[in-house]
């Protein structure tokens, strides 16, 4: 699976890269636009 970081919600807290965990992404509202569009079976906030 993947883990996408809604980039919006992760810069309103204050984070930095370093609380990621391997292999999660920080992406904007378009990605994952694209990402359900390509028959996502769910997404979780």
């Amino acid at each position: 699976g993947q883990i996408f970081v809604c980039s919006p919600c992760f810069k309103k807290r204050g984070l930095d890269e370093s609380a990621l965990i391997p292999g999660a992404q920080i992406v904007g509202g378009a990605r994952l636009v694209e990402f359900m569009a390509e028959g996502a079976a769910s997404i979780s906030y």
